[in-house]
């Protein structure tokens, strides 16, 4: 008979972050993409900064929203 084990969810997450893969499609007028790159590349490459790693495309999405 098998035993149930346990795990906490961000120990899952951790454990399966190789599997996930996500992919933008951004459509739009040429000088509004390639704003979004340059930013885009400012927040990957840290030339600009965040408050966290992992909030970068959130930071993104609140700075074209002005």
């Amino acid at each position: 008979m098998e035993e149930d084990i346990t795990i906490d969810w961000e120990t899952f997450v951790k454990s399966q972050l190789h599997w996930i893969r996500v992919v933008y499609k951004i459509e739009g007028r040429q000088e509004n993409l390639q704003e979004i790159y340059n930013l885009y590349k400012e927040f990957a490459d840290k030339k600009r900064p965040a408050m966290e790693d992992d909030e970068w495309p959130l930071k993104l999405v609140n700075r074209l929203s002005r």
